[in-house]
């Protein structure tokens, strides 16, 4: 996850973290099937629409055991917390305010909800 795109709160109290990936399952898994199609079919460049095209043909998330859609991999974002926000009004300003601020690239972006990690 791009974490540039997202900032940091006014106070830098709160930024996404850069050492949490978060996925619900897990992450997509690119198998070895998936880079032969792209070679084969889009210059071997590996984007959506090669994604796309690849689980048409029947090629699925290469986890063991998985066979989700692409799209039914969901991320999270984990926000790194240098603030108490609980029962600190001034801090939970801050996180709304830059939740609020960020909220169109969260969905731009497909992310589906947020993870607090406690750095304080």
């Amino acid at each position: 996850m791009n974490t540039e795109l997202y900032g940091e709160s006014l106070h830098g109290n709160f930024k996404p973290s850069e050492e949490q990936a978060l996925f619900d399952p897990h992450p997509y898994c690119i198998g070895p099937r998936h880079v032969e199609h792209a070679a084969t079919n889009f210059s071997g460049q590996l984007g959506y629409v090669a994604i796309e095209s690849a689980e048409a043909k029947g090629i699925s998330c290469a986890h063991r055991g998985c066979n989700l859609p692409f799209k039914d991999h969901k991320r999270v974002l984990a926000v790194d917390c240098l603030q108490d926000f609980q029962d600190n009004p001034t801090a939970e300003g801050e996180l709304k305010q830059w939740l609020l601020k960020i909220q169109s690239v969260l969905v731009s972006e497909d992310v589906v909800g947020v993870a607090f990690v406690k750095k304080f």
